[in-house]
């Protein structure tokens, strides 16, 4: 069994004196711990070396509960030699002494797995419909078979007066016909340092291309809209727009004739700004819960269980983990997980008076998915994270449990997968209020100086009600059903940008959302392993009411909001009557019910 008990990896140095440190910035807009971080303003000290022995504590605490073949296989070069040896006799294997706590290989359950999947089928994303509906449409209007995850909206800078053929050009816009569907692209839109003129030559015909291997896309992350860099070096004079599959591997540089799809950007452009995307959707999404809100909770309960099971076989949980989750869950106790049938996760849930169940927040955000269950008696801590790698983290308390997402949110890396747990509204900053993107970031800063973690222990900064706190549930499936129904419906605001937004000149703001970087697929957290589904909903979404962005709201299923704030300022914006549907109000074809439609 491995607890996050070890110290905590923000740092782990002694210091003199916790009295003696200070933050590194001001903390009075962080909208955390506010009236106490604000007095203080200096720098703290830069970080010392620490021994090995302190970064094997940290390496342990920032991947408890991952299996032991991982730890195995991912053991820094400064772990002590005995640290594998006591993970293989653990496991009863050949090098170690045979433990008695060998526990075998997880078993699956077919008859369950299949029994869920064909009374509550994962819910699709946005992305998926939008893939569908653009690919039906391209056929029917062009004659083409594309994939439109796999096509893409390409503009390629380069030089026309060189005499060189191909071209060596440099690609300055990426971005598949789902995504440029979704965010409703029209226009070109470059990088600084390309010229806005194309050159005549290639109005027509396909011209050929050998990208320049100091291109920017292949190694930079684009923006919302596909855009990169232009290149550091060399001379542009022009660049070319067209639709492209990805080259062959044996010529990955290629951009031909060969690869190019005979559509043109502005007929592709035009069939986008015909066929809103975010109707059909929302008739999807209320078709979807109508047939499946009541049977929902069982997947949560099924993914729940089978996450605690299959940890407990990889030796991430213990026996009394196993016995925890299975009192949360309701299901029967002394029953493996290949013994369970569906009337075991289809009774009706009856809370366990010695458990308490609770959503987790952070900085007062409400989590969609994320809850914890403690032991009244013994305090010990289940943490359940859909969609975590490992999804239950075991404590011994909740303030063990707050110290080691402090430990887990404090590596940037965690970021985007942390903030796909919690709605968009409540991750952006606005003049009043601290997003909790903007106090992750702080929080990251703070944890890479000396001294912090004895700094968030004087603050009891890891106590339930501080940092992290929770909100009590009794039947915490139908509570993460209700929850996962209104993010996908308040999500949905966020994934689209529609005409209106352009007419508007609203589209940095809608395209501002998506830039979290967290609201395309996030997942919900009903990941489904033995049969490699992942329910993807849209943990980023919010209510427009707080910074809606002037856009019809019956048509579109945009809460409208007098006062608003546009460009930095505070306006009052009447929403457009026009609905901007086009020819997307029209029925999906048959081809397309059956893709996204359950029958």
């Amino acid at each position: 069994m491995i607890t996050p008990t070890a110290p905590s990896p923000i740092i782990s140095q002694p210091t003199s004196s916790p009295d003696n440190i200070n933050p590194p910035i001001s903390f009075a807009d962080s909208g955390v711990y506010s009236a106490q971080w604000d007095k203080y303003n200096q720098a703290a000290p830069r970080p010392q070396p620490i021994s090995d022995e302190e970064r094997f504590e940290t390496w342990k605490l920032q991947n408890a509960g991952k299996s032991s073949q991982w730890k195995l296989d991912n053991l820094p070069d400064y772990a002590p030699p005995s640290y594998a040896k006591e993970i293989r006799a653990f496991h009863g294997h050949p090098d170690g002494t045979p433990s008695s706590d060998y526990r075998g290989s997880f078993v699956r359950n077919p008859a369950l797995e299949n029994h869920i999947m064909e009374t509550a089928p994962p819910v699709m994303g946005p992305s998926h419909l939008v893939a569908a509906h653009v690919k039906f449409q391209i056929k029917q209007q062009f004659g083409l078979d594309v994939d439109p995850d796999k096509t893409y909206l390409t503009t390629i800078a380069y030089d026309h007066t060189s005499h060189k053929r191909p071209h060596k050009g440099y690609i300055v816009r990426k971005i598949s016909l789902t995504d440029a569907a979704m965010r409703n692209i029209q226009g070109e839109e470059l990088p600084s340092g390309v010229p806005p003129f194309r050159y005549s030559t290639y109005k027509q015909g396909k011209p050929s291309f050998d990208i320049h291997e100091d291109s920017r896309h292949s190694k930079d992350q684009p923006s919302i809209t596909g855009v990169f860099n232009a290149p550091d070096r060399g001379r542009i004079s022009t660049h070319y727009t067209g639709i492209y599959t990805e080259p062959s591997s044996s010529s990955p540089n290629s951009y031909s004739a060969e690869n190019q799809v005979s559509l043109s950007p502005d007929d592709f452009m035009k069939m986008t700004w015909d066929h809103a995307y975010k109707k059909p959707y929302d008739t999807y999404i209320d078709q979807y819960w109508d047939a499946n809100r009541k049977e929902y909770p069982t997947r949560i309960k099924f993914n729940f269980i089978h996450a605690a099971n299959e940890q407990y076989h990889n030796h991430s949980l213990s026996k009394e983990d196993l016995l925890l989750a299975e009192r949360a869950a309701g299901t029967p106790h002394g029953k493996s997980f290949a013994q369970l049938t569906p009337d075991d996760l289809n009774k009706p849930y009856q809370p366990d008076p010695g458990l308490e169940t609770k959503f987790l927040s952070y900085s007062g955000a409400q989590s969609s998915d994320i809850f914890y269950v403690r032991d009244k008696k013994t305090q010990r801590t289940l943490l359940f994270m859909p969609g975590n790698a490992p999804q239950i983290i075991s404590s011994d308390s909740p303030e063990a449990m707050n110290k080691w997402l402090g430990a887990h949110t404090a590596d940037p890396n965690n970021e985007n997968s942390f903030m796909s747990h919690f709605l968009m509204e409540d991750a952006p900053s606005t003049l009043f209020y601290g997003g909790i993107q903007k106090r992750l970031r702080i929080h990251q800063a703070l944890a890479k100086e000396q001294g912090a973690d004895a700094y968030y222990e004087r603050l009891h900064a890891w106590e339930e009600g501080a940092m992290f706190d929770g909100k009590r549930v009794a039947a915490p499936f139908t509570e993460t059903q209700k929850r996962t129904e209104s993010a996908t419906r308040t999500d949905a605001y966020y994934q689209f940008v529609l005409n209106t937004d352009h007419t508007k000149n609203t589209v940095i703001r809608a395209l501002g959302y998506l830039s979290l970087g967290t609201t395309v697929l996030a997942p919900l957290g009903i990941a489904f392993p033995p049969v490699g589904y992942l329910l993807t909903a849209f943990s980023l979404g919010a209510g427009l009411g707080r910074v809606g962005i002037g856009i019809d709201d019956t048509a579109n299923n945009r809460p409208g909001g007098p006062e608003r704030i546009l460009d930095g300022a505070w306006r009052s914006v009447t929403p457009i009557a026009s609905s901007a549907l086009g020819n997307a109000a029209a029925p999906f074809g048959t081809a397309i019910k059956n893709v996204v439609f359950k029958p």
